[in-house]
């Protein structure tokens, strides 16, 4: 999501007969469509766009009244009887706003805009309107009473939404039900409660006909039923919010976004399916067949990171970092391999290239930084345009199921646990990985993390030695968000691995390889280096490549199923081990990226399941991997021939 600007907070504002009653199926708070209404009433009487306006509410307090009831007749085994039901639910509210107007430049106009307006029909009560400009991130939480953000849910699965049961088949509230007071409460981010968040049209607004006492003669007037899905209310204190970047808290806020014959008051909740199952067999039915094959087809990487840079460090002083130098040595050594002939045993002199830690320090320090960008939502090239729409489907219900924040959290255990500095890693037991962003900074202690056994979050927490469980949170939602949301907005990340060593104890730097042609024929060892000027000199630095960070970062294959390999690998289409060249997914396995992309019906449908409850297939993990790795996937035979 791109920087905006023109965030305004009103606090305190109170209202009194405020509407609690949602709609059919939430009641007990004011709906957040309420607030999102009242802002776009606010665009629209400020000449600005309609249904641009963004709103984050905060409760402070709600005051609920008894309420009215109202006598209905039920069915009951053939029989009619009276029951009473709620018609009304009313009581006073005590909320902040933070709303986000495009164009509006002007505070005081937007004072005098609020006055007299009402809050889901409660009319509000100020003498005179707070109204500040302020920064859009999560400074703008700061000096606010105590209270609760309404948001969406954190949880991608906890985005369900319904419009009742529909069919017998799909009891839609009662998976609700299931989500907001589960047998067994999961780990979570706040207090979710049920809410609406939108609307389904029972009617197309372009061809409805034209009716009499509307508010609008330009805006069709369309009967429509109440969408309930879940709301997550969570404290102004908690850093979660007042750590949000930029983008982070324009993500979080409502706006209002039509699909299709949904009308919700966020993008989030929209499903890659139809709530109604028959519409989903409809569609089937009518579609042609889904296919991932084509003879072109790339993706772009969706994690790009710059090399790595070693520095020598001294204890206690940590603004000193003095980069550590490459250098050369002869040394003469044996000839000692197999089949050696004439030569076995006898000196072997050779000029190496080395890297130490230089006297008068005591530790190392590994740096390189790393964004995360939605580049898998989509193919980058492809010539065939229902192929490029079914990897558009794959990815978004992989995005609704939640499947980016389970590699999130992948992505950052490899991080958290020192991966990326392989062969260094073994050269120190004391060693800390530091990682900022928007988030803040955590530091981790990876020796507390195991390098074949992914770790859980709890266990992630165990290894923190700054930070906390919600900054953790933020980060693993950060960088699943980076992958994919639909503002083309990255998250990015700096690393930083410290590690005690000993002065003059070797690091290993990545190893280049070096062509013949280029070869230096005097060095039978060439480290990669990037030059630098330090101490008045030109130098070249021991450096890390990005491609090798990258690779640790990603073994986070665990789907592999392979009895002789326990443990995860990195991902690639084939499952290549590079440490002991076996081939996971050859192609007597079945289970390469390419023979499960074939299976493009299994893959996608069996994300588009309809209830959100079951566990996301490790080929469909795979797969969504395989695409943030980014290349090319172009295919051959008689189906990519016919696709193109």
């Amino acid at each position: 999501m791109s920087a905006f600007r023109d965030l305004y907070v009103v606090k305190d504002l109170r209202a009194s007969r405020v509407n609690l009653m949602m709609n059919d199926f939430a009641a007990g708070l004011p709906s957040p469509l309420s607030f999102l209404g009242l802002a776009d009433l606010l665009v629209r009487n400020l000449g600005l766009a309609p249904w641009s306006a963004r709103v984050l509410p905060i409760l402070h307090r709600v005051d609920i009244s008894e309420g009215r009831s109202k006598p209905e007749m039920e069915n009951k085994s053939g029989i009619f009887e009276p029951i009473e039901t709620m018609e009304d639910l009313v009581g006073s509210v005590q909320v902040s706003l933070l709303l986000h107007l495009p164009g509006c430049e002007n505070e005081s106009t937007l004072r005098a805009q609020l006055q007299g307006r009402r809050i889901a029909g409660g009319l509000i009560q100020n003498d005179r309107i707070d109204v500040q400009e302020v920064t859009a991130d999560g400074s703008a939480f700061r000096g606010m009473k105590r209270g609760f953000a309404m948001l969406r849910p954190e949880q991608a699965e906890r985005r369900y939404i319904t419009s009742g049961d529909t069919t017998p088949e799909q009891p839609g509230l009662a998976q609700l039900a299931s989500l907001l007071f589960p047998a067994e409460r999961p780990e979570g981010f706040g207090w979710i409660v049920p809410a609406a968040v939108g609307y389904r049209l029972l009617e197309d607004p372009l061809t409805v006909p034209a009716r009499i006492r509307t508010r609008s003669k330009e805006i069709p007037h369309v009967f429509a039923e109440p969408v309930a899905g879940i709301a997550e209310l969570v404290s102004v204190r908690n850093k979660r919010l007042t750590g949000l970047s930029n983008a982070a808290l324009g993500a979080l806020m409502w706006t209002w976004e039509a699909r299709g014959d949904l009308v919700l008051g966020h993008p989030d909740y929209h499903p890659v399916f139809p709530i109604i199952l028959r519409s989903l067999s409809r569609m089937a039915k009518s579609a042609s067949p889904l296919s991932l094959e084509t003879g072109m087809l790339a993706f772009a990487r969706s994690v790009q990171i710059t090399e790595g840079l070693f520095y020598a460090t001294i204890s206690g002083k940590p603004e000193i970092q003095t980069p550590i130098e490459i250098l050369e040595k002869g040394v003469r050594g044996q000839t000692s391999q197999d089949n050696a002939k004439e030569k076995a045993g006898l000196s072997n002199p050779q000029s190496v290239e080395y890297a130490i830690v230089p006297q008068g320090h005591d530790g190392v320090r590994l740096r390189f930084s790393a964004r995360f960008m939605p580049l898998s939502l989509r193919p980058h090239a492809c010539n065939n345009t229902d192929v490029g729409a079914a990897y558009e489907r794959l990815a978004r219900a992989y995005q609704v199921r939640g499947g980016y924040s389970t590699l999130a959290l992948l992505y950052i255990w490899n991080i958290a646990n020192a991966r990326f500095a392989w062969r260094n890693r073994f050269q120190s037991d004391a060693m800390t990985v530091k990682v900022e962003s928007d988030a803040g900074a955590l530091v981790f202690d990876p020796v507390r993390l195991s390098l074949d056994k992914p770790a859980t979050r709890d266990e992630m927490l165990g290894a923190l030695v700054q930070g906390g469980s919600a900054e953790l949170n933020v980060l693993i939602a950060g960088v699943a968000e980076g992958l994919s949301n639909d503002q083309q907005a990255a998250f990015g990340i700096k690393v930083e691995w410290n590690a005690s060593m000993e002065p003059a104890q070797e690091v290993f730097p990545s190893q280049e390889y070096v062509r013949d042609e280029k070869a230096d024929k005097q060095l039978s060892r060439v480290f990669a280096k990037l030059p630098t000027f330090y101490a008045g000199r030109e130098l070249g630095q021991a450096s890390m490549h990005s491609q090798k960070i990258g690779a640790a970062l990603r073994h986070i294959d665990i789907w592999h199923g392979s009895e002789a390999h326990d443990a995860p690998i990195a991902v690639n289409p084939y499952g290549g081990v590079q440490e002991t060249s076996a081939v996971l997914r050859d192609q007597k396995s079945k289970r390469s990226f390419y023979d499960l992309r074939a299976k493009a019906e299994a893959l996608i449908l069996g994300l588009e399941a309809p209830t959100l409850d079951g566990e996301i297939s490790g080929d469909a993990h795979f797969v969504m991997a395989n695409l943030i790795r980014g290349g090319v996937f172009g295919a051959s035979g008689k189906k990519a021939e016919a696709n193109g």
